[in-house]
C-alpha cells in the first residue's frame, strides 16, 4: 500500500492535499513575485486630461460589496500618439487628491502594467516610490503568510488522513471489493 493511496482514501488526507498543494502555490507567488525597480519604471509626464474611478464589486449571496478601489488618471503626454491611461488604488491616494490632479501638470512613474508607483505635481510628491514599494511588498508578502497557514493546517490533516486511509483500504481489501493499486494485481 502506498502512502500517497493511504492519504487520498480518506477525505481528511484529501483535504490535507488541498490545502498543501493550495499553500505551497500561495508561499510561491508570495516569495517569487518581484516589484520592479525604480531604474525599470516609464515616465510620463503631462497635464491629466480624465480622471475615473473604478469600483470592482462582488456580488454573493443577492449582496453586493465593494472590493476594490480604483482611480485611472489620463495623462496627455506631448509628443506622444495617444495618451497614458494608468492605475492607482484608492490605498494610495484619495479622491480629493485626484480631483485636484485634474488639469493640472504632473510627473508618473509607472510599470508595463499602468499602475503607479511614483507621482508629483508642481514639484510635491503626491505619492513616493517608497511608500507605494512599501505597501505592494507587505500585500505581496501577506500571501506568503497565508500560504504558510495553508501548509500548517494541510500537513496535520494528511498525517491524520493517512492511518484513516490506510485502514479504510485495509478493511476494503478485506471484503474482497478494494479498488486494485496500479502495479498490484
Amino acid at each position: 500500500m502506498s502512502m500517497f493511496t493511504s492519504i487520498a482514501a480518506s477525505w481528511t488526507g484529501r483535504i490535507g492535499l488541498a490545502g498543501l498543494a493550495v499553500g505551497a502555490v500561495l508561499l510561491a507567488y508570495g516569495s517569487w513575485n518581484a516589484l520592479p525597480a525604480r531604474a525599470a519604471l516609464k515616465t510620463a509626464a503631462g497635464p491629466v486630461t480624465e480622471a475615473v474611478q473604478y469600483t470592482r464589486t462582488s456580488v454573493r449571496r443577492s449582496i453586493q460589496t465593494v472590493t476594490s478601489v480604483d482611480f485611472m488618471l489620463t495623462i496627455g503626454v506631448p509628443g506622444a500618439a495617444a495618451p497614458v491611461k494608468l492605475s492607482i488604488p484608492s490605498t494610495e491616494i484619495t479622491r480629493v487628491q485626484v480631483a485636484s490632479l485634474i488639469n493640472q501638470q504632473v510627473k508618473a512613474e509607472y510599470d508595463s502594467e499602468g499602475d503607479v508607483y511614483a507621482l508629483s505635481s508642481q514639484g510635491l510628491d503626491v505619492i513616493t516610490y517608497e511608500t507605494t514599494l512599501a505597501a505592494r511588498t507587505s500585500a505581496i508578502q501577506k500571501w506568503a503568510e497565508r500560504g504558510k497557514v495553508f501548509i500548517a493546517l494541510g500537513v496535520p490533516l494528511i498525517l491524520v488522513g493517512w492511518p484513516l486511509g490506510a485502514r479504510k483500504r485495509r478493511k476494503q481489501q478485506a471484503a474482497g471489493n478494494a479498488v486494485p493499486v496500479e502495479g498490484q494485481a
